[in-house]
């Protein structure tokens, strides 16, 4: 089994960062895992990274500080909003989970998709975005300068059930 240890340096040798170098920053909760950084375009990238045989490790983004600045954020899936600043102003936007909540827990990262559209039925000139989850759509509108009247909806409210949103 690959031993991470702080300050050594492992060789992704799986995943979308295969064939790169990390450096180990930080020991995970189990000895096959670790958190590390990896050289991409010249700028830091932190991972996640996972032995998972005697000579495979794998990388993928270190999302935690991401999930963590957003984990008192007010989550409206399903719930129809209005674009109030940033380059769309003035349209409307919904998020919508892409599996069905009875299978998987709330908190899981099951993707969503933004939608965003001229009109409230999402059917004239919508656009899609795929978010890993509610931390992924605050950067995004963070990203576009936009913010969201969710016309009085609470967290929580669902206009149609999770798992079939009207097309």
């Amino acid at each position: 089994m690959v031993e991470f240890q702080i300050g050594h340096r492992v060789v992704v040798t799986d995943g979308p960062f295969m064939t790169l170098e990390a450096t180990i920053d930080a020991l995970g909760e189990t000895p096959t895992t670790a958190k590390g950084t990896i050289e991409l375009f010249g700028r830091s990238v932190r991972v996640v990274l996972s032995a998972d045989t005697e000579s495979s490790v794998n990388a993928v983004v270190d999302r935690s500080e991401v999930i963590e600045r957003h984990a008192g954020a007010a989550r409206f899936y399903n719930v129809v909003g209005r674009i109030t600043s940033g380059t769309r102003a003035g349209m409307y936007i919904r998020v919508d989970r892409l599996t069905d909540l009875a299978e998987t827990s709330q908190d899981a990262a099951t993707g969503v998709m933004i939608r965003i559209a001229v009109d409230p039925g999402m059917e004239i000139d919508c656009i899609a975005e795929y978010a890993e989850d509610w931390a992924d759509v605050e950067e995004t509108l963070l990203r576009d300068g936009h913010r969201v009247d969710w016309n009085g909806a609470r967290p929580g409210d669902c206009a149609w059930p999770a798992a079939r949103p009207p097309s």
